[in-house]
């Protein structure tokens, strides 16, 4: 979204097209840390169990078929 931004020319202000951008990125960002750290907690299962990447490796293969 950034880079559409410095691409295009617009009215908006700073903040709309460059500052709001950045931190939500960097809110979303912690929260997926937080998620991904938090996963055995979320599922109900042990910290060591597979199951516990499962879930978000399968979102990083669907990414990568999804840039491919």
């Amino acid at each position: 979204m950034l880079s559409y931004f410095t691409r295009i020319a617009h009215r908006d202000g700073m903040w709309r097209t460059t500052v709001a951008p950045f931190l939500s990125a960097l809110a979303l960002g912690a929260i997926l840390v937080v998620t991904i750290e938090q996963f055995d907690a979320l599922l109900g299962v042990d910290p060591t169990s597979p199951l516990r990447w499962m879930l978000p490796a399968s979102y990083v293969v669907a990414a990568a078929i999804g840039l491919a």
